[in-house]
């Protein structure tokens, strides 16, 4: 074990989840304060936080493709095309069955919710108002 490189690991998936925290937080109190494009932004910057954690949590467990998973990760349209499942189908279907095992959950509940989260995030990075702003405000559970 690398403790250098468990040590970058953990600040950085500690900086990510309180961040992702944080943005969600502020994202409720600006919808409960009817602040709706701001709720959205931060709403919108919790839930890509956080879905970056998740893809970069797999990275660091799975280890063999740290490239493809950094790049998707690192990228707003990438992220969200790779869990609507329009990008990179077999390394998607390696992080669904990555996810199921840790959440006990069947493979297809985890395939639509991170396909709803995808979505959710397209829609509220274009700022349409097809998806309402509650729909950023209730967690999606793994």
């Amino acid at each position: 074990m690398n403790l250098w490189k468990e040590a970058e690991w953990s600040e950085m998936l500690f900086s990510y989840l309180t961040a992702g925290w944080y943005d969600w937080t502020v994202s409720e109190h600006l919808y409960k304060n009817n602040t709706h494009c701001w709720s959205v932004t931060t709403g919108y910057y919790s839930h890509y936080i956080l879905s970056a954690a998740l893809l970069q949590l797999y990275r660091f467990e799975d280890g063999t493709r740290p490239y493809p998973l950094k790049r998707i990760a690192s990228s707003h349209s990438k992220l969200c095309s790779f869990l609507k499942g329009d990008l990179e189908l077999k390394l998607r279907d390696e992080f669904i069955d990555y996810l199921q095992s840790k959440s006990q959950q069947k493979d297809e509940n985890i395939s639509k919710k991170l396909e709803e989260l995808g979505h959710a995030l397209y829609y509220a990075r274009k700022r349409e108002s097809r998806i309402p702003t509650k729909s950023l405000l209730s967690p999606i559970k793994l």
